[in-house]
């Protein structure tokens, strides 16, 4: 039975009752049982009526992740669905409750905005959304959706460790003594900190990523060339950004489905012309958008209604992308200068150690005591080459690690969490967390070829060396042959 068939009807939003089969004594009950006392809103109704049951052999327990389903007759059991009439409330309440894509509406998580597929920009953190429904001896029905509210104690503080730019021989040192296994600097579930890399393409040691990816950090796109791209088109961000990830895919050998996120040089958005190429390419996130609000600060949003803060860096995207992310960067205060900053390379350089770790600890105390929105350290490795800039670093992440509910994860790892919220108190079932979720079918690149390749970049021409663990290619990848590599298998 589809959706379509089912005679719905949506009433308005409650205010005083839940519903007239279900008073507030029971409501308070089903609150106690299921959320344990936290936050529960009340959001819009529909009645389901009078759908036939036919050749119903299968049951399934009634409390799931999506949906908590109560019976108000003998006829249907109290702990059991039938696994045919779960599909039909689960499909009636996606149908009744679909996302909106016009990015002229107002966003609302109760009505046109729902996880794992969309969240709206806003600064509350993400709600869990359970769907119950009520049913008498003819199978009529009533359904409404409540969303539990986290509380800040129970939601994990995760921190963004990202690095912009070429992989190589100059900052692999500075990486391995950060993320070394024998810093032994884990997260509370017993796990490795993780970090996100947006690799750009010139000077890249493609061995070295393959060995980052290889210990479980994440790879992202930051572009071929490493240009200014506001002007580009969307065929011209699709070369730079999609034939980057083939470059990652080929020469470092990660499966292009795990490149899924991106990264403007110099933070230099493209407008709509960039967000249509990560459509087009498939991609799951953006993180180059600047954010300037910050007390408190946003949480990362899909752009199904667009961006609902200022623009800082213009052209920002002005059309609805559905389902596509943005983990934008919050801009820390600059305790120095006096004004903001966004990577922590554009913030006045602090004069020591303990100005360092101030710094830090200043502008992540701005989530972590308000609503636990991620908290982002952006970084280029030329930053740490200043040896007070990396000491009052890593004193910053010795010392959070000790608080037990802060998390270094990488963008991936965040996206799973905002779309499966779960309480800090349950982290260690969160299975894209665990440590063996970090375990690579890749292996690491200790010894990689070192190809003397063609190197043609516009009318000159030359050679260039270029490490890999893979096959060694005949010309050096470039912009001006990328397309031939996207369309070679």
């Amino acid at each position: 039975m589809q959706a379509s068939q089912i005679n719905e009807k949506r009433i308005k939003p409650m205010t005083t009752t839940v519903s007239p089969k279900l008073d507030n004594n029971q409501y308070e009950s089903f609150t106690n049982r299921y959320d344990h006392g936290r936050s529960v809103r009340k959001m819009p109704v529909f009645h389901m009526n009078s759908f036939t049951i036919e050749n119903l052999n299968k049951s399934i327990p009634i409390t799931t992740s999506d949906a908590l389903l109560t019976s108000s007759s003998n006829s249907l059991s109290s702990s059991l669905m039938t696994e045919r009439n779960y599909s039909v409330i689960k499909e009636s309440i996606n149908h009744v409750l679909s996302p909106s894509n016009d990015n002229n509406k107002q966003c609302d998580p109760k009505l046109n905005c729902r996880l794992p597929k969309c969240f709206c920009p806003d600064v509350k953190p993400p709600c869990k959304f359970y769907i119950l429904c009520e049913f008498n001896e003819l199978m009529n029905g009533i359904c409404f959706v409540i969303s539990v509210g986290l509380k800040r104690k129970e939601i994990p503080q995760m921190i963004l460790l990202t690095f912009d730019d070429a992989v190589n021989d100059v900052n692999f040192p500075l990486y391995q003594e950060i993320f070394d296994r024998q810093t032994k600097r884990t997260n509370p579930n017993g796990c490795p900190i993780k970090g996100t890399f947006f690799v750009s393409h010139e000077w890249t040691d493609y061995g070295k990523v393959q060995t980052l990816y290889a210990r479980g950090h994440e790879i992202a796109s930051h572009s071929i060339t490493h240009g200014y791209g506001e002007k580009f088109s969307t065929k011209q961000w699709y070369r730079e950004i999609a034939g980057q990830r083939e470059i990652l895919h080929r020469f470092a050998g990660i499966p292009r489905h795990e490149i899924r996120g991106m990264r403007a040089p110099f933070l230099q958005i493209g407008g709509d012309e960039q967000f249509q190429m990560l459509m087009d390419a498939n991609m799951t996130y953006d993180s180059s958008i600047s954010i300037f609000d910050n007390a408190p600060p946003y949480w990362p949003y899909t752009l199904d209604f667009g961006i609902q803060h200022d623009c800082m860096i213009t052209p920002c995207p002005t059309r609805s992308y559905p389902g596509l992310w943005e983990i934008g960067l919050i801009m820390w205060h600059d305790l120095m200068g006096g004004g903001r900053c966004t990577m922590v390379n554009s913030c006045t350089s602090p004069t020591d150690e303990k100005s360092v770790f101030d710094l830090i600890m200043t502008n992540f105390k701005r989530h972590y005591d308000t609503n636990r929105a991620p908290f982002g350290l952006f970084y280029q490795s030329n930053w740490f080459t200043t040896a007070h800039h990396k000491a009052g670093f890593l004193r910053f992440i010795d010392e959070v690690l000790k608080l037990g509910d802060v998390y270094f994860v990488t963008n991936w790892q965040l996206l799973r969490w905002i779309q499966s919220p779960i309480n800090l108190d349950r982290i260690d079932q969160f299975e894209p967390w665990q440590c063996q979720m970090n375990i690579k079918k890749q292996s690491e690149c200790l010894v990689p070829n070192i190809c003397h390749v063609r190197f043609q970049k516009g009318e000159k021409i030359g050679s260039r060396f270029f490490k890999t663990c893979q096959k060694c290619p005949n010309d050096y990848p470039w912009i001006d042959n990328v397309d031939q590599l996207m369309t070679v298998s």
